[in-house]
């Protein structure tokens, strides 16, 4: 659901209003027809009712991806280090390689706790904190995106644990609007 603009990785239209509310309405109804449910949204629905029963705090929740992880590498076939598993070394997602490994750091991505809007969101156990790559407006879509994505499978586990709707969920949901000013994370370096 990540989101790049032109001259990036590609290019992805942005949803409109009515995009997400049918979103939303997919996930749900995925999710409440047991014979039709996508193996992979239900295993994001257990994951996270079991961040409810394990009481997981927020703090202690990395990024979706796991590049957050110093243990953690992605490399292609030539040995070439990149940013994310899902890319190849394009543009900025090239940081070095495996040949020069004192050199190889992840310096062009911001963790999710270094986003104003992540630490209150309702959604952020599910969605994990989306690609820590993405800035300004791809950030701000990308977010959108994750947010309904997370809000069809918050509402569609509910409704799966109680057989009842949910009509309604109300308190702060903040939303990221405007190109980001944050701060880059400090270099993760790869042991």
């Amino acid at each position: 659901m990540n989101h790049y603009e032109e001259g990036d990785l590609g290019v992805s239209r942005r949803f409109t209003e009515s995009d997400y509310n049918l979103l939303v309405t997919s996930v749900k109804s995925n999710l409440n027809d047991a014979q039709k449910r996508s193996p992979g949204l239900e295993s994001r629905v257990y994951s996270f009712l079991q961040s409810m029963v394990d009481e997981r705090p927020a703090t202690v929740l990395g990024q979706k991806c796991g590049m957050d992880k110093p243990s953690h590498l992605a490399v292609d076939l030539q040995g070439n280090a990149m940013t994310c598993q899902n890319t190849g070394v394009k543009g900025k997602h090239g940081i070095g390689t495996v040949f020069d490994m004192e050199n190889v750091k992840l310096d062009t991505a911001w963790h999710w706790k270094e986003r104003p809007d992540c630490g209150g969101c309702p959604y952020l156990q599910i969605c994990g904190g989306g690609c820590m790559y993405l800035t300004d407006k791809n950030w701000v879509d990308t977010c959108n995106n994750e947010y309904y994505y997370a809000k069809g499978i918050f509402e569609g586990a509910l409704e799966m644990l109680t057989g009842a709707k949910v009509i309604g969920f109300y308190g702060e949901h903040t939303r990221p609007s405007a190109p980001s000013s944050i701060q880059r994370i400090a270099a993760i370096e790869i042991a």
